[in-house]
């Protein structure tokens, strides 16, 4: 039987799912909701930035906040497992060791084990490999996740010749796995070194750059801002959408501030949301500009 629709038959088949009600999910962040409409089904969501900006906490931070309702799978190519969990212990207020190598006395600490039981009440699977497409394909239908986040995806491997046709083959993979599973997926990449030489990540720095954003429905680049010259370059690039001259100066030691650009929603809009890091909890927050 022939798979082509006549478009008599699309009409009522498209009217009929879009007054179905949205199964959006929050990413725990409501201004970076309101541009990308949340976590949508079939969508593959690009979280990009150069190295220190902290694109995997934020992806961890996603993962943390889903998880907590929905089946989440982190495939993590780039921190421990041990790395992950002392990370969430500090979104549960823990403000202990976190070096595995002075954890001797792991037993005694009655705090980090309390986190460990918040923890355990997640929804989450988290693993070191699942390099290739396949092998996270294998693990979405062993687990039922839901959201999927792949933490990078340069270590991922792909069937193309070279790297930017590797690339292709990992990016189309993992939007044909959104698509078939009706499932959120969200790859994590780095930028290039070009990068470096602006204050700002734009979508075109992204590492083997090409396939990426144009497989990415949404694309969220981070950049952040720490000395007075980087402030004003990107004052002057986002006029009238950052924090304030004062806000800023106003950041604590370990607090950076990060400006996360909505560079592409194919369904949303793109935009500017600020963001504190708080480097001690690994922990990013929205925050409102005092002038506009």
């Amino acid at each position: 039987m022939s798979k082509v629709k006549p478009i008599s038959d699309l009409t009522r088949e498209v009217y009929s799912r879009l007054k179905e009600p949205l199964e959006a999910h929050s990413t725990g962040f409501e201004k970076i909701d309101t541009l990308i409409n949340g976590l949508l089904p079939k969508a593959l969501i690009i979280i990009g930035a150069r190295p220190r900006t902290g694109k995997s906490t934020i992806a961890g931070q996603i993962m943390h906040n889903v998880s907590k309702n929905l089946p989440t799978l982190y495939v993590s190519l780039e921190m421990s497992e041990e790395q992950i969990i002392t990370r969430w212990a500090k979104l549960y207020g823990y403000t202990g060791k976190s070096n595995r190598l002075l954890m001797h006395d792991i037993e005694d600490d009655s705090s980090f084990r309390e986190c460990l039981k918040q923890i355990g009440k997640h929804k989450a699977f988290v693993v070191e490999r699942g390099r290739t497409v396949s092998e996270v394909r294998a693990m979405v239908e062993e687990t039922g996740a839901k959201v999927v986040i792949v933490d990078t995806l340069q270590k991922m491997a792909g069937k193309g010749d070279g790297l930017r046709e590797n690339m292709r083959d990992v990016t189309d993979g993992l939007k044909g796995i959104a698509k078939d599973f009706g499932i959120t997926v969200i790859g994590v990449s780095q930028a290039n070194r070009a990068a470096a030489s602006s204050a700002i990540s734009e979508m075109e720095t992204l590492k083997e750059s090409g396939s990426i954003e144009e497989e990415g429905d949404y694309v969220l680049m981070l950049s952040r801002i720490e000395t007075k010259t980087e402030f004003e370059a990107a004052d002057g690039k986002y006029p009238r959408k950052l924090i304030s001259k004062e806000q800023h100066m106003d950041f604590k030691a370990g607090e950076y501030f990060v400006v996360c650009h909505v560079a592409k929603a194919r369904d949303g809009q793109e935009g500017i949301v600020n963001l504190r890091f708080t480097s001690y909890k690994h922990y990013f927050e929205e925050i409102t500009p005092s002038v506009f």
